[in-house]
């Protein structure tokens, strides 16, 4: 994962709101979270899952390129990438690792890559 942010907590030292491109480069998932923040996702390239909560269980949102869907804050929410994809996504308030409340769960992202998230965080601490 390749995060290039624009606006938000690192790149501007505002919270208010935060944007970046995303990049994927392989097929992965992310625990499943609650944002503390509202997210608009843009789909550039490649397609997103989004495993949500629904009235039936676990249903999935497919986010093709070229498309866009929203979060609501505190939704929950899995994020999976059955390929590369490039996705611009905008938290308001600004993202910060720790507003994403992820929960623990082997195998995801984060545990798959240790280093990058403890950079991630200090990052987010010197903003």
């Amino acid at each position: 994962l390749t995060i290039t942010e624009y606006f938000g907590n690192v790149a501007s030292q505002d919270p208010t709101f935060s944007a970046c491109i995303s990049k994927v480069d392989e097929p992965c998932s992310e625990a499943w979270q609650r944002p503390t923040f509202a997210e608009w996702v843009l789909v550039l390239s490649g397609v997103l899952h989004l495993e949500h909560e629904g009235e039936n269980g676990t249903e999935t949102t497919v986010v093709p390129a070229g498309s866009g869907v929203f979060l609501a804050a505190d939704e929950r929410v899995k994020w999976v990438w059955p390929e590369a994809c490039t996705y611009v996504p905008i938290c308001v308030p600004a993202f910060t690792p720790d507003g994403c409340r992820r929960e623990p769960e082997e195998g995801s992202a984060k545990d798959a890559d240790p280093e990058t998230m403890a950079e991630l965080h200090k990052l987010h601490e010197k903003a």
